[in-house]
C-alpha cells in the first residue's frame, strides 16, 4: 500500500513505483491524494503493478491529485488472475508526455476497469486511456466471456500524434 497526501515528485525517474515481484503475493494498492511528478521521458507518474502469474492479487490505483509522467501518466499491469482498477478523482489532471495518460494491461483473466471523473482532463502523445488484455486464453462460463474490460471516461480525454508501442494509431480512447 502507497498512501501518500503530499506532492511526490521523483527526482530521476518514477513519482510512485509499487510492485509485486515474480514471487510476490497479495494486492498493490496506491492511494494517493497529492500531485505526482514522474521526470524524463522515460518514466512515468505512477507504475503499480503484479509481476506474479500465480497471484491473484488486485492492482489498484485510487488517485485524486493530478499526474505527470514524461513517459506514462499512470501505468497498472497484472500478469496474475486479479483485476486491474484505476480511479481519478473530479478536476484531475492526468498527462503522459510520450505516449499514455492511463495505460491499463492485464495479461490474467482478471476484468480491467478505467474510471475517470468530471472535469478531469486526460492528455498524452499518443492514447489518452489504453485498456487491453494480453491473456493467451481467457475460459467462458455457460458460453460467457469471464474477463471483460470497462472504461467510464467522464471529463475530457486528449490523444496525440505518436503511434502506440504496438504502432498502431493513436486515439483518445483504446479498449
Amino acid at each position: 500500500v502507497v498512501a501518500p497526501s503530499g506532492s511526490v515528485v521523483g527526482q530521476a525517474g518514477r513519482g510512485i513505483f509499487a510492485e509485486e515481484s515474480a514471487t510476490g503475493v497479495g494486492s498493490v494498492l496506491v492511494n494517493g491524494s497529492g500531485n505526482v511528478t514522474g521526470t524524463g521521458d522515460a518514466f512515468s507518474g505512477i507504475v503499480a503493478e503484479n509481476l506474479n502469474k500465480a497471484n491473484g492479487g488486485d492492482v489498484t490505483v485510487s488517485q485524486t491529485g493530478n499526474v505527470i509522467g514524461g513517459y506514462d501518466g499512470i501505468h497498472a499491469l497484472t500478469y496474475g488472475a486479479g483485476n486491474v482498477i484505476v480511479t481519478t478523482a473530479a478536476n484531475a489532471n492526468i498527462t503522459g508526455t510520450q505516449l499514455y495518460g492511463i495505460e491499463v494491461t492485464s495479461n490474467g483473466t482478471g476484468n480491467i476497469v478505467v474510471t475517470t471523473a468530471t472535469n478531469d482532463v486526460i492528455t498524452s502523445g499518443s492514447v489518452g486511456i489504453n485498456a487491453y488484455n494480453q491473456a493467451t486464453s481467457i475460459p467462458q462460463v455457460g458460453g460467457a466471456t469471464t474477463s471483460s474490460i470497462t472504461v467510464n471516461a467522464f471529463g475530457t480525454v486528449n490523444s496525440g500524434s505518436a503511434l502506440t508501442g504496438s504502432s498502431s494509431r493513436p486515439a483518445g480512447i483504446l479498449a
